[in-house]
């Protein structure tokens, strides 16, 4: 369970930081792609974490 709180965080904190500090090259196909990829780790990580 720890392991997948500190997997959640860390995943957390380079989306977040992706986006603040990288807007102009977090432009269409990657931006859509990246927050693709951002929610569907966070749903996966929530959905263990409930279990």
């Amino acid at each position: 369970m720890n392991y997948l709180k500190l997997a959640y965080n860390i995943i957390s904190v380079i989306c977040i930081v992706f986006f603040i500090f990288h807007p102009k090259v977090v432009l269409g196909f990657w931006a859509t792609s990246i927050k693709k990829v951002c929610v569907g780790i966070y749903k996966k990580i929530k959905g263990l974490i409930k279990k």
